[in-house]
């Protein structure tokens, strides 16, 4: 793994990557070059952010990272530290938005906007650093949102044998965007994999998320078994 990235704990319990500031002063044999005022703002409001997100205070972080964006529009440090942020921000009510229809959905979410600012990274193989982790990263989003979605569809199962609807939408409603969205965090890692075959907490979630979802389809097959001999115990009775 790089040495100049820092660990954080994810919400979803897997590893998340933030990058730290990059260093401004530049140097010669003779003599220390000033440091320019814009770089300096750049510099000193990742910092900042950094240390509001390793305080858990991530809408402060937030706000540092566009800070630093607004001096440099161009720094990769910023607005990828800033991706990071906005996933952490994500809440259970974004994500009960994905069973609704597009036209009732809230638009631009924390959700959405982690989400385009990490795909920002996610097309440009050749930049490896920032693909790389991007990809793992928004297969932790991805990751957090199927987990997520899981556990509901498991809550259903359990309070009405699969039956009954809960407050957002139905047992099929979160059985199918935790498929979907898994299917999504298996993707990201596959491509973080790709260009660094070597990163083991991306093999490592990547086969958590695969675990997951083949636990998923089977449980589906098992209701649909159970669905089946369920109207088959009704046609007989019928027939009778």
């Amino acid at each position: 793994m790089n040495k100049h990235i820092h660990n954080i704990a994810f919400a979803a319990g897997l590893g998340a990557l933030l990058l730290p500031g990059t260093a401004a002063c530049t140097a010669d044999s003779q003599t220390h070059k000033e440091e320019d005022a814009t770089v300096r703002r750049e510099r000193l409001a990742v910092e900042r952010g950094n240390s509001h997100f390793a305080h858990g205070d991530y809408a402060d972080a937030l706000d540092e990272y566009d800070a630093a964006i607004e001096a440099n529009p161009q720094s990769k440090t910023a607005r990828f530290n800033r991706a990071l942020a906005l996933s952490q921000l994500i809440s259970d009510e974004e994500r009960d938005q994905l069973l609704q229809p597009d036209s009732l959905r809230v638009k631009n979410t924390m959700r959405e906007r982690a989400i385009k600012a990490y795909s920002d990274f996610t097309g440009t193989p050749s930049d490896t650093t920032y693909y790389t982790n991007s990809n793992y990263n928004l297969g932790n989003l991805y990751y957090a949102d199927g987990k997520y979605f899981y556990e509901k569809d498991s809550i259903q199962n359990a309070i009405a044998g699969g039956m009954a609807a809960m407050a957002g939408g139905s047992m099929q409603d979160y059985r199918k965007n935790a498929v979907e969205t898994l299917e999504e965090s298996i993707a990201a890692y596959k491509r973080t994999l790709n260009l660094e075959p070597s990163r083991m907490e991306a093999r490592e979630n990547l086969r958590l998320a695969q675990i997951l979802l083949e636990k998923l389809k089977d449980d589906n097959g098992g209701d649909n078994n159970q669905q089946q001999q369920q109207q088959q115990q009704q046609q007989q009775q019928q027939q009778q």
